[in-house]
């Protein structure tokens, strides 16, 4: 799980957290949430962004995403699935 906040100079910051855990997640910012990668697959992320996030922080959460290498799925805070929430551990 990445938290996304900024902007600090010219692009956001993205900051690994040490648990993937729901009581992360601040409306303020957006989290890029990827699960386990699997081999057949591949990776796959959640880029979740919060009712304050700015744009920059929902655009590098999402570009985060493909740097990794990841299949991201945009999540608006209200509009959460169930995926999403099992990601985050319920």
């Amino acid at each position: 799980m990445y938290r996304v906040q900024g902007p600090f100079g010219e692009t956001p910051q993205a900051i690994q957290q040490d648990k993937v855990l729901c009581s992360n997640l601040n409306s303020c910012d957006s989290f890029l949430v990827v699960s386990p990668v699997d081999s057949m697959l591949g990776g796959q992320a959640f880029a979740w962004h919060g009712k304050g996030a700015d744009e920059s922080e929902k655009a590098y959460c999402e570009k985060l995403g493909t740097i990794l290498d990841c299949e991201v799925t945009v999540v608006q805070e209200g509009a959460e699935t169930d995926d999403f929430w099992n990601a985050v551990g319920g």
